[in-house]
């Protein structure tokens, strides 16, 4: 049977100050009246109903990702104690799901990421899927790159290896590091190089093989848990497994050494929600360049974003600003600096000001 793994540990430093510790993005409502996990889970609904969904979350934020996923079991939402990275989180969830059914179809997707063209995206999965079905690969999806970024890692693509209705795929040759503006360039222009998404594929089974070879210590912890086990008793042997572990991304612990790796190249209208300025490509500019979600005024303004959760912002004669009002802190930054905000958590930890972390 095929399942979806929704990781939804994540802090959303970088949306502070309407993120904080007990909400995070995933939790949040950027434009819409669902938070970033519901649409997750919608966007996935039409392949994977909720209930075959297991969400992969942490115990402080436990309670409200349930309220925010109403439709999943509770025997499907795993929290863990500590956070240790996407690897045990992504083999927790499939040796979980392997106890369930040993024939298990994983894809892997995050709570806080947007897409723009879902249909195209579930054909896509869909296609994974089938191809997994068949074949011990583990398979990401590459996002066909808009621009030259150099925030994102990159999947290096080799020969086409195949299609499964009518979507190609590729061995990868080689998964790269974050590049500078140069090497950025040289990938976008190549046309052989995307973004690493962080969205997967494959069977529970081939994943477990892949941790047992790669990250012997972690498959060995695994195999305190049982996931027919109660939600309770699957807590307590989560709970006593997880300080020992190592925090490890699946990408560094087991795709970048496996050599079964496939990418399905797609052009999916994709964003990982990453910082404010993302704003700016999820909502439409006035003619001076403005983006607002929000009650706002724009005044001799030019090229700002604008998030008002109550209240109302006026921006006048300034450009190229960050604005974010709550009801307790307020952000201005510099557009350039979106990606400092995350450090404002250290500062405020320093200065004992934890009660708006």
């Amino acid at each position: 049977m095929r399942y979806a793994v929704i990781m939804a540990g994540g802090t959303g430093t970088r949306f502070w100050p309407e993120s904080r510790e007990d909400l995070p993005k995933q939790l949040l409502k950027l434009g819409s009246d669902k938070t970033l996990l519901a649409l997750t889970l919608d966007r996935i609904a039409p392949l994977i109903p909720a209930e075959q969904a297991l969400i992969v979350t942490g115990d402080v934020i436990v309670d409200k990702i349930a309220a925010s996923a109403p439709s999943v079991p509770a025997q499907n939402l795993l929290s863990e104690p500590l956070r240790r990275n996407t690897a045990p989180c992504v083999a927790l969830a499939a040796k979980v799901l392997h106890d369930r059914d040993p024939q298990a179809v994983i894809t892997v997707l995050a709570a806080d990421h947007l897409i723009q063209k879902e249909e195209l995206f579930r054909e896509i999965i869909d296609s994974a899927m089938t191809l997994a079905e068949k074949e011990d690969v583990l398979i990401t999806l590459g996002i066909k790159p808009g621009y030259p970024e150099t925030g994102y890692g990159y999947i290096e693509a080799g020969e086409e290896a195949g299609k499964v209705n009518d979507t190609p795929y590729h061995q990868v040759a080689a998964f790269h590091e974050k590049p500078d503006t140069a090497t950025a360039q040289d990938y976008f222009d190549s046309g052989r190089f995307f973004w690493n998404s962080g969205m997967f594929v494959f069977k529970a089974s081939a994943l477990l093989a892949a941790t047992e070879k790669h990250l012997p210590d972690l498959y060995q912890a695994l195999q305190k848990v049982d996931g027919n086990d109660s939600p309770a008793q699957l807590k307590l042997s989560i709970d006593e497994m997880y300080p020992n572990l190592e925090a490890i991304s699946i990408d560094i612990g087991i795709m970048e050494k496996a050599e079964n790796i496939i990418v399905f190249p797609a052009d999916i209208g994709w964003s990982d929600v990453g910082s404010w300025t993302t704003l700016r490509d999820l909502f439409p500019h006035d003619e001076q360049g403005n983006v607002a979600v929000g009650n706002h005024i724009f005044h001799q303004a030019e090229s700002n974003t604008v998030f008002a959760r109550d209240g109302i912002v006026v921006a006048l004669g300034v450009e190229d600003l960050i604005i974010v009002h709550t009801p307790d802190a307020t952000l201005v930054a510099r557009r350039d600096d979106a990606q400092e905000v995350k450090k404002i958590y250290d500062e405020l930890e320093k200065m004992g000001l934890d009660k708006y972390k």
